[in-house]
């Protein structure tokens, strides 16, 4: 409800809106079905009293992040963000266990390439957890594009990026 929040609603879309819409329009021109799971994390979710550091942000009851088309992303975070109370740590490990998961779950049939785009403000609370999710995903068909959003310390994004090239 702040303005001055990166998460911030009204009629004018916010940072990360803008950076969904922006990097959303690239990526999509290699996605043949259009349709992209997408998670949040760091939030407390309506009617729950506990952190949760990994949900899909269309909050479906069967638990499926899947959502057609960036645009629909970014109604969805229109929709979800007023219902979230957000809250320390920032935990970007369990996010990328789901994902990773995921994709060893669906194997190489047909041949798929995965690319995460993870959106931050620069924080991070779980930075060896996270390494090690990047390198137990070595040999994954995956490439992660970590999107800072926002003017601040995005040091530790560094970092990782350091540690994608070396696996």
């Amino acid at each position: 409800t702040e303005p001055n929040s990166l998460h911030y609603i009204s009629n004018k879309p916010n940072l990360y809106q803008q950076a969904i819409t922006e990097c959303g329009r690239i990526l999509a021109m290699y996605d043949s079905d259009k349709i992209y799971p997408v998670f949040g994390f760091g939030a407390i979710l309506p009617e729950q009293k506990e952190i949760c550091h990994c949900f899909p942000i269309t909050l479906a009851a069967d638990n499926n992040p899947n959502i057609k088309g960036i645009h629909n992303i970014v109604k969805c975070v229109k929709d979800i963000v007023p219902k979230l109370t957000f809250s320390e740590p920032t935990l970007f490990a369990p996010t990328l266990r789901v994902i990773f998961d995921t994709i060893r779950s669906v194997g190489n049939k047909g041949l798929s390439y995965h690319v995460v785009l993870l959106l931050t403000d620069g924080v991070i609370d779980d930075m060896d957890d996270t390494i090690d999710e990047i390198v137990n995903a070595a040999t994954l068909p995956v490439s992660i594009v970590i999107v800072g959003v926002g003017d601040a310390d995005f040091t530790n994004m560094d970092i990782l990026e350091d540690r994608k090239s070396v696996v």
